[in-house]
């Protein structure tokens, strides 16, 4: 399923198939800043990604859960502290 904008960019994209489901929410330039899944194995998380997708925090849970923040070249700079290693 896609939601549109008036200019016909795709601004919501909602899936599902054998690997799970997600939900995208993308900003005017296309990027998508949002994204939150549920996946097959198990575990799901939600994403919240900077402008161009520089910089992300993203929480994770399959057991135990996880909470980590990526710098704008994609390296983690921190975690909770207590968090899973997932």
């Amino acid at each position: 399923l896609f939601i549109n904008d008036p200019g016909g960019s795709v601004r919501v994209a909602l899936a599902h198939d054998s690997d799970g489901s997600a939900l995208f929410i993308r900003d005017a330039k296309g990027v998508i800043r949002v994204g939150v899944a549920q996946f097959s194995h198990g575990g799901g998380g939600v994403a919240l990604h900077g402008p161009d997708s520089k910089g992300a925090a993203v929480l994770y849970f399959k057991e135990t859960g996880s909470l980590t923040f990526f710098d704008t070249a994609g390296n983690p700079t921190s975690r909770v502290p207590g968090a899973s290693s997932e």
